[in-house]
């Protein structure tokens, strides 16, 4: 695995000049399978509350390894329906809607 989820918690953020291409772009990644490198993962999406929100890390920042390159050796893309790397996607987006859950719910007294 890439040393980029450790260092940066697995966030990214894409600014937009524009709210609807934002929001477009957030349906489009809900409805299906987005993905960024070679592997199979899903990418979540959600609107930032404001544009403020994030630490200013670039991609200039992130160290350039080798695994950095091979995991970009595949550009980012839409997971063809009914493929494997669809499927194993949609696993891992369920898969993150359930970490999500458990979070929230241990935020909540009882």
């Amino acid at each position: 695995s890439s040393g980029i989820n450790a260092e940066y918690g697995g966030y990214g953020f894409v600014l937009f000049a524009k709210r609807k291409a934002a929001d477009e772009c957030v349906q489009a990644c809900a409805a299906g399978a987005f993905l960024l490198t070679r592997l199979p993962m899903s990418v979540n999406v959600q609107l930032a509350p404001t544009e403020d929100d994030f630490d200013d890390v670039y991609e200039e920042s992130l160290k350039k390894t080798k695994e950095y390159y091979r995991d970009r050796e595949v550009p980012p893309r839409f997971a063809i329906p009914q493929t494997f790397d669809h499927e194993l996607a949609l696993r891992w987006k369920a898969l993150d809607e359930i970490e999500k859950k458990k979070k929230y719910s241990a935020l909540i007294p009882l």
